[in-house]
């Protein structure tokens, strides 16, 4: 999954990579629909999330 972003209580928007493609993803409690199919390169790759505890130890040390 590259992005997902919240709608409503039951609803959301997602784009998932799949081969060099992009899928645009409806989802809601109902199910899962296709909204567009892109260029996977329109959709950099997010940077990876930081672990916890390295943003602890950032914190930490800024503090001193």
């Amino acid at each position: 999954m590259v992005a997902r972003q919240q709608l409503s209580r039951g609803s959301s928007v997602a784009v998932v990579k799949v081969a060099d493609r992009a899928l645009v993803l409806g989802v809601s409690d109902a199910g899962v629909s296709l909204l567009a199919d892109a260029d996977a390169t329109l959709f950099p790759e997010p940077p990876p999330p930081e672990n916890p505890v390295g943003q602890a130890l950032k914190v930490f040390r800024s503090a001193k």
